[in-house]
């Protein structure tokens, strides 16, 4: 077997234990999850070091453990994984099983956010908007929402419309948010059909 047969087994090999660990998990098993996620994560499965990194942070199927988690997430933040990198930057934002830095979970969360974590996205305006733990800045969270919004995220597209509508981080324009409510309502987003009922 050459070398990239060989590689090409290991890959295999930890893709299934990963799809195993999500078997168990969406099961409710999540001790059986964690030692197939801990195989492929061994293994250097970048989904399989995030998902064992949320078991030991949220004590599911382990004993809760932040710096093992911290550590899972930073494995695979390291191979470019921007859910983990989100992940961390929360640790660090409320203070998880870490002294809490503010600065260093928004370079996280930033990083998260650009490289297309929604979830990201949406933590930042929420952040900006409401001027938790630093200076309100609208504009910024409007930004961060309209990212959030061309992802696909029906909240950040209803979020996005109210702001339109309201002129909150941008001037005020009616037919953008009603254009947004559409968008948002058009996948299923509940609030999103109810204001369009009222404007």
């Amino acid at each position: 077997m050459n070398i990239e047969s060989r590689k090409g087994c290991a890959f295999t090999m930890y893709n299934m234990h990963y799809d195993w660990g999500n078997k168990y998990y969406y099961q409710g098993d999540y001790e059986r999850a964690a030692e197939f996620y801990e195989e492929a994560a061994r293994s250097g499965d970048m989904r399989a070091q995030n998902d064992l990194g949320l078991l030991y942070l949220r004590g599911w199927g382990v004993e809760q453990n932040y710096s093992n988690a911290l550590y899972w997430f930073r494995q695979s933040a390291d191979q470019g994984n921007p859910t983990a990198k989100r992940n961390i930057g929360m640790m660090f934002f409320n203070g998880t099983g870490v002294e809490k830095n503010i600065k260093l979970a928004l370079r996280y969360l930033d990083d998260a956010s650009w490289e297309g974590d929604i979830t990201a996205s949406l933590d930042l305006a929420q952040i900006y908007l409401f001027g938790n733990g630093v200076e309100k800045n609208p504009k910024l969270a409007f930004n961060y929402t309209k990212k959030a919004a061309y992802g696909g995220s029906n909240d950040a597209q209803y979020n996005l419309g109210l702001m339109y509508l309201k002129g909150v981080g941008v001037e005020a324009n009616r037919e953008e948010a009603i254009k947004w409510f559409q968008i948002a309502a058009s996948q299923g987003h509940q609030l999103s059909k109810d204001i369009l009922n009222k404007i």
